[in-house]
């Protein structure tokens, strides 16, 4: 995260750098004190989507922090690797702080290794009147983006030895997307996904943003939103009230078909009282590849036994557990039976489904099924405490 607030650096395939802003990845904030409400994305007004620069000036609705002038400082940002803080000040009523690291520990590769950026923001409301705020958090599904698509590439080497060679990494690329809420404990969080090829290629895998329950906040998720338009279809109610279209759309993306999720962190402060709110932003693309064409696992994989693959069918497995104990979510889907739940979400092979169902939860999915009139029954969600998204947000 620059000094500006802007996400514009992604070095998220080994060894190379893709330099490009994505306005809808940001934070912002909203305020209220009864009388008074103001809102902003917390960075700067960016001139263009490096996703698509030649759709002119991004996201109209929203509005952005105002830059320092020289005669009016509205922040300050300091860091040190692998830290930073951000100081936002007279714009909001409320004292707005906020501390960003990533796992660097001397000696300690495991946790070191840990694909996370963890956000600590730090509200405090110093005025007479209660204050109302909201943080959010937005984020673009970039899952199969960072990979050269440039199979002809081939190695070249500087003066100085050095070795270089063109990439051309999938900027833009929608098809197979789809993003879905993911509980684990007191954790919320939306995962941001795609296609999964067997074995996982590169730029494949998954995002996770979340956040932990604590008392005197509530939680709302958009799982999908479309960043290409004006932004108003998430920035009309978070101006508003600070708070969100909240909906689990899980629809897969078909090409040129973008879409984000977004989070949000709604509380009242009293006078005097300050709040931490810990977001974490994790992503598992466990394969790098070469110029050279070799390929190779990132190291955190050697400390979580679940991939992609695995995560995604406990996921779903999850969803038709869920829909087989509620007739309403039933209802939505348009399904009465186990074969066509099934189906609805993914799995086509009858056996294969049963013998995952019944290793995951214990019984046949009939049994479930069977067991969805009766009273007193509770969907519990899957647990998904082994992926790479949920296990680094706990830590």
């Amino acid at each position: 995260r620059a000094p500006d607030g802007q996400m514009n650096l992604w070095h998220l395939d080994g060894g190379e750098h893709w330099f490009g802003v994505l306005p809808d990845c940001q934070f912002a904030l909203f305020e209220s004190d009864g009388q008074h409400r103001r809102s902003h994305a917390l960075a700067v007004k960016p001139s263009a989507d490096a996703s698509c620069p030649e759709a002119g000036e991004p996201l109209q609705a929203w509005d952005w922090y105002p830059a320092s002038t020289p005669e009016h400082s509205t922040g300050t940002y300091s860091a040190r690797y692998p830290l930073s803080w951000t100081h936002y000040e007279g714009v909001f009523d409320a004292e707005v702080r906020c501390e960003a690291f990533s796992p660097i520990l001397p000696g300690d590769y495991r946790r070191s290794s840990y694909p996370v950026a963890v956000f600590v923001w730090t509200l405090r409301n110093p005025t007479s009147r209660p204050l109302d705020l909201s943080l959010l958090l937005s984020w673009r599904n970039t899952t199969g983006w960072f990979t050269n698509t440039d199979a002809s590439a081939e190695v070249h080497f500087r003066d100085d030895g050095s070795p270089e060679h063109n990439y051309a990494p999938a900027i833009g690329a929608t098809r197979g997307q789809r993003n879905l809420w993911v509980d684990d404990g007191t954790l919320r969080g939306v995962v941001l996904e795609g296609n999964v090829s067997t074995p996982v290629a590169e730029g494949q895998g998954q995002w996770c943003l979340a956040t932990n329950q604590q008392p005197g906040v509530t939680i709302q998720r958009c799982s999908r939103w479309n960043p290409a338009g004006d932004g108003d279809e998430l920035w009309g109610s978070f101006s508003a009230d600070g708070s969100l279209p909240d909906s689990n759309n899980d629809r897969r993306s078909g090409a040129d078909d973008p879409l984000s999720a977004a989070l949000a962190v709604k509380c009242r402060l009293a006078p005097g009282e300050s709040l931490d709110i810990p977001v974490v932003i994790s992503w598992d693309l466990p394969v790098t590849a070469f110029a050279s064409g070799t390929q190779a696992l990132r190291r955190y994989t050697d400390f979580f036994g679940i991939g992609p693959m695995a995560l995604l069918k406990r996921i779903r497995l999850g969803q038709v557990q869920n829909a087989l104990l509620n007739p309403d979510q039933r209802a939505i889907i348009g399904c009465r039976t186990v074969q066509e739940v099934a189906s609805h979400y993914g799995f086509q092979s009858r056996n294969h489904f049963a013998r995952d169902y019944r290793d995951l939860f214990g019984e046949a999915p009939s049994s479930t099924l069977q067991r969805s009139g009766a009273s007193g029954i509770r969907c519990q969600p899957v647990s998904v405490a082994q992926s790479p998204q949920m296990a680094m947000a706990r830590r």
